[in-house]
Parts: structure tokens; C-alpha cells; sequence
């Protein structure tokens, strides 16, 4: 039953950001003057000093009886913003840009609006990182109450105005902070729901909450950071850089039937088959999964393991993707492909129901396949979505990166096919049925 579980994956595509990479926390300025501050403190704490020195976070301030440290998230929004509003250099754009990207981390959307708008006017350079400021998602929200309704994000710039080379919007530390503080008061709202208490784990990449035993720790740290390496050089990045704002946020329950109530109370998932899978990535922000069973004397506890890691992969994939430059989605079949095209790189061992060889002898034709989404979505067809991509990966690694970021800038797949690989869907099933018959012992 494990193993038939584990098969099943769910992805649910919406909302994106571009891609990212976490700035380096700036070193502590010492205060050029001793600046008296006022400031409130949460919870309800009048804090009265002198500026010693500062960073993006936290301030040291010398009060009566001591130097304190304060962190500007543990002040209340409105007085963090006004003290570094104290702090910023108003003839200085980039740091009036800071001051607004604090104020929007924060949730002080009109003071933070104001400043972007003065920064843009001083220095016009500064138009689209302040675009990305504000239409940016920091952090995600939990509906516990009311299932939430789909909404449409401003278009991302497109990939022309990158000028051919791969951007990273560089996140601020105050904006990677604000989204490991949302993803950690969102975990406090999923345990009230749930009525379980999660124990926070970090990685470099990952924040992940949990009820898993200590012991297995190792087990996570090494099976995520694994999956973020292989999607990341897949796609020629520096697995050391970050595509999150913050960290992604994995739920990993120990239990089947609170990773169901989770999938139900929490995320008010309705897709079919997504009370019945191992795991999923929803576009609100988070991973989901459960653990599985490896005390059952019927089941292989290794085994069971694989699988779990395997549907970690894919689902790690599916994420990375979502982030991926732009908010555009791709083709169900590419998406699936490539999910399936990682984890299998990393579980070889671990295959779908049935064998790319099977389907490409019983398919005649892929001419439907392209445009039904109802087709693709069959799990049946994964060992498809899987083989096409590994044949346009084998034909040319950096042709491929090229034609999903055309994908991700608005191209029509086949189009952009043609354009990095002079191959139009006829090319490339016919391509695919050689590399499948080439490939059949291992596929």
C-alpha cells in the first residue's frame, strides 16, 4: 500500500517569482552619532537609548542600564519602519529603496510605496527592482478559515529586458527574514488547526517543520539538499545560490491521516487523487508529505524510504520550476517530464507503473498528446512526459535550458522547439522513439 501511495504526485501551479538568490546580511555600521530612539517592542514595550550600531538585523542601543539588542522584527512594524527611516540617507535612492522594501516586508505598504516611488524619481535606474519590490509575494498565508480565491499577479518583466543574461533578483536579508518569520507564524496557525505541535529544522535552502523523530533529521537535511542540488544543475545554476526568498517551506508529518486533514483544513485541496498521494507542492508556497510506514513486517522499510525520497524529488522539482524566472506555466508533460526526469536521475531504482518501451509501442501516435492536458495528466503517461525530456536533455543539455526559459518568457513550445533545436513535435517524437528503443534496458 505504501509503495501504491507513493506513486501519486499533485502540483498545483499559480502564482511565481522570479528567481532568486539571498544577499549577504550587511556587517554592523556603528552609529556615526548617538541618536536617541524611541521604540515599541512586541509585545507592548516602550524601549528608550542611543544608537550604537546597527544592520539590516538588528540595532544595539545603549539604554540606562545596559546595551540592548533588538531585532527590527521583534519591534512593531511602525516603529522599525520609523527608525530606520531615522537611519536612511534620503539623498541616497538605493537606500531609500531598502527603507521601501523593509516597510513592504513588514506590511507598511503605503509608507513603502511612497519611498520606492522617491527612490525610482532620484534614479530611474532603480524602475525595475522596484517593480519586482512590489509586485513580489514575501512569505505565503495559510486560509484556515476560508478557502482562498485564485488571483492573477502583475506580469513579471519579460526575459528580453534581461538582455540574454540570467538574472537573480537579489533578495534583501530583511525580506529573507520577513519570509522565514511568515512561514513560522503560518506554522503556529497549521498546529492550532491540526491540533499537532512541529519541531523547525533548517537547511540552507529549506525550512521544514515536523514531527518526525530527531534521529531521522540527517536523513531530511540530506535527501532535500540532494533534490535542490540535481534540479539546480539541471538547469546550469550554482546549487549554492537560492531561488527562494527566504527559505521553502516543507511540512514533513509523521502521520497519513494529518497530512490528509492538512491537505483538506489547510490548503482546501480538491484535485482528485490528493488525499490519496505521498506528497505535494502547492503555489501558495509550501511542500507537503507524510511518512511513510516502515514498521509494517509487509513492507521493506529501505524500500519505502526510496519511494519517499523519489516523491521528494519530483515534488522539490515541480517547486523550483514554479520559481523559475517567471510566473508563465509550462505544458503539463514538461513540467511532469522534467519532475520525473530528476528524481529518476537520483532514484534510478524507482520507476513509474509501466515502462517507456510499453507506451511507446501501444501510443501510434503523440500528435494528441500535445495539446490534451486531460492525456498528460494520466499518471500512465509519466514514463512519456520523462523520456521526451531526457531526449531533448541528451541531444543538447544547454539547448534545453534555453528552450524552457523561452517557455517561461511566453514562447509556444513547439515554436521555441524549433528555434533550439530546429525540431517541431514531428522531429521530436520520432527522436524520442530512438532514444526509447536505445535506451530500453534502463528505461
Amino acid at each position: 500500500m505504501a509503495h501504491q501511495i507513493m506513486d501519486q504526485h499533485f502540483f498545483h501551479p499559480l502564482l511565481c517569482l522570479s528567481l532568486l538568490i539571498i544577499a549577504l546580511i550587511q556587517p554592523i555600521a556603528r552609529a556615526q552619532e548617538m541618536l536617541d530612539l524611541d521604540l515599541n517592542t512586541k509585545p507592548a514595550q516602550k524601549i528608550h537609548g542611543s544608537l550604537v550600531s546597527w544592520n539590516d538585523q538588528q540595532i544595539v542601543l545603549k539604554t540606562d542600564t545596559q546595551e540592548q539588542t533588538i531585532n527590527w522584527f521583534d519591534m512593531t512594524p511602525t516603529s522599525a519602519f520609523r527608525v530606520r527611516q531615522r537611519l536612511t540617507d534620503r539623498g541616497k535612492p538605493d537606500q531609500l529603496l531598502e527603507l521601501g522594501e523593509m516597510g513592504r516586508a513588514m506590511g507598511i505598504d503605503r509608507p513603502a510605496a511612497q519611498v520606492i516611488d522617491s527612490a525610482v524619481k532620484r534614479d530611474p535606474t532603480l524602475r525595475l527592482r522596484a517593480e519586482f519590490v512590489m509586485q513580489k509575494k514575501l512569505g505565503y498565508r495559510v486560509a484556515t478559515k476560508q478557502k482562498s480565491t485564485a488571483t492573477t499577479s502583475p506580469s513579471p518583466p519579460s526575459l528580453s529586458e534581461y538582455s540574454g543574461v540570467r538574472i537573480y533578483h537579489e533578495t534583501t536579508s530583511l525580506q529573507d527574514m520577513a519570509a522565514i518569520e511568515q512561514a513560522r507564524s503560518d506554522k503556529q496557525e497549521v498546529e492550532s488547526a491540526l491540533g499537532i505541535k512541529l519541531a523547525e529544522l533548517q537547511t540552507p535552502h529549506f525550512i521544514v517543520f515536523t514531527d518526525w523523530d530527531p534521529h531521522e533529521y540527517n536523513f531530511l537535511r540530506e535527501n532535500l539538499e540532494g533534490a535542490y542540488t540535481a534540479v539546480a544543475r539541471v538547469f546550469r545554476q550554482d546549487p549554492r545560490q537560492n531561488i527562494f526568498t527566504g527559505k521553502l517551506p516543507i511540512y514533513m508529518l509523521a502521520h497519513r491521516e494529518d497530512f490528509q486533514r492538512f491537505a483538506d483544513v489547510i490548503d482546501h485541496a480538491t484535485q482528485p487523487g490528493v488525499q490519496q498521494a505521498a506528497g505535494y507542492f502547492t503555489s501558495s508556497g509550501h511542500i507537503v508529505m507524510w511518512k511513510p510506514d516502515t514498521s509494517n513486517p509487509r513492507s521493506i522499510p529501505q524500500a519505502a524510504q526510496v519511494q519517499w525520497a523519489y516523491v521528494l524529488s519530483h515534488e522539490f522539482t515541480h517547486a523550483f520550476t514554479h520559481y523559475y524566472l517567471t510566473s508563465r506555466l509550462v505544458p503539463r508533460w514538461v513540467s511532469e517530464g522534467l519532475a520525473e526526469t530528476v528524481a529518476t536521475q537520483l532514484f534510478p531504482m524507482v520507476q513509474g507503473k509501466t515502462r517507456a518501451l510499453d507506451m511507446m509501442l501501444a501510443t501510434s501516435s503523440l500528435a494528441d498528446f500535445w495539446a490534451n492536458d486531460d492525456v498528460q495528466q494520466q499518471f500512465e503517461f509519466y514514463s512519456i512526459h520523462r523520456t521526451l525530456i531526457q531526449t531533448l536533455l541528451a541531444k543538447d543539455p544547454a539547448a534545453f535550458t534555453r528552450w524552457f526559459d523561452a517557455l517561461k518568457a511566453g514562447d509556444a513550445p513547439e515554436a521555441a522547439l524549433q528555434t533550439y533545436f530546429q525540431w517541431n513535435y514531428a522531429d521530436l517524437e520520432r527522436y524520442w522513439r530512438i532514444y526509447v528503443l536505445a535506451t530500453s534496458g534502463r528505461q
